[in-house]
């Protein structure tokens, strides 16, 4: 899997499969950077393993790429304030 091209994750690959790599942790990829590759439901997926724990990013760099409801589905509605979060 060393042949992920960052500009393009899905290039040479079954999107499904990457987005689930991702969700099980096997893919060391920077979430907040590759997010606009990806389709409104596969954003639902990869922000569903981080709600759960199951993966970590930065969230100062996802935060702001997000649209209002995948923050609010994120962060529970709450109004999210940048922190670090540890």
């Amino acid at each position: 899997d060393g042949d992920i091209d960052p500009d393009d994750i899905f290039k040479g690959h079954e999107r499904n499969y990457i987005i689930q790599k991702i969700v099980q942790g096997k893919l060391d990829i920077d979430i907040p950077n590759v997010i606009y590759q990806m389709s409104p439901t596969e954003r639902l997926t990869i922000l569903k393993a981080l709600r759960e724990k199951k993966i970590n990013c930065n969230y100062e760099e996802l935060v702001i790429k997000l649209t209002e409801s995948e923050k609010k589905y994120l962060f529970g509605g709450q109004y999210y304030v940048v922190q670090k979060r540890k």
